[in-house]
């Protein structure tokens, strides 16, 4: 069964038939949210406009701005350690040492301009709102990088060590292996 008045979204909400049971007046809340922006101005405008009446409590401004700042910074300052410790684990003696220098190196690069970025944001940031959120940012924008690299460059050393003894030792026991064998050569032919 079907009734004589369908649901209108664009209804205004006022109905002048008192048998519809869902009928509303307006006083009654719109079924519909609106914008948090517009209700935000309207609660702000009647908040000045009444000076008896209860006042309309305003929203605080989003707290998600410098979160966005905190995590480039953060992300930016770990790639950029990350990519400082693989540039020396990449370091050997054989192998492809060439192709993995040339993208660990081409890595450092982007990582370098990841952090320049982060750090022109904080600058941008402090000058824009001269708060402590946007000093804090400014700071870690500063100490971060350091910190990841100096961490970065701390374990990478370990790994440089290892992979450059182990290089030695397998051309020593290479070239101890072609002495031999040259050495066997001549005995034989010499």
């Amino acid at each position: 069964m079907q009734s004589e008045h369908p649901y209108d979204p664009f209804d205004s909400g006022v109905s002048d038939d008192s048998t519809d049971p869902f009928a509303r007046t307006s006083q009654e809340e719109p079924l519909i949210a609106e914008d948090p922006l517009v209700l935000q101005r309207r609660s702000a405008g009647v908040a000045r406009s009444s000076s008896s009446g209860p006042k309309a409590q305003t929203a605080s401004p989003s707290t998600g701005r410098g979160s966005a700042l905190f995590l480039a910074v953060g992300v930016a300052a770990m790639f950029l350690g990350v990519v400082t410790y693989g540039t020396l684990a990449s370091v050997r003696l054989h192998g492809n040492a060439i192709d993995d220098m040339t993208l660990m190196l081409a890595l450092m690069s982007v990582a370098l301009v990841g952090v320049l970025a982060a750090f022109v944001l904080s600058i941008l940031s402090v000058a824009r709102r001269r708060d402590a959120r946007s000093g804090i940012a400014l700071a870690a924008s500063v100490v971060l990088p350091v910190a990841a690299t100096s961490l970065g460059i701390a374990i990478g050393i370990q790994v440089l060590q290892y992979n450059i003894g182990h290089s030695i030792e397998a051309l020593t026991s290479s070239a101890d292996v072609a002495g031999r064998l040259i050495t066997r050569l001549l005995e034989l032919f010499g």
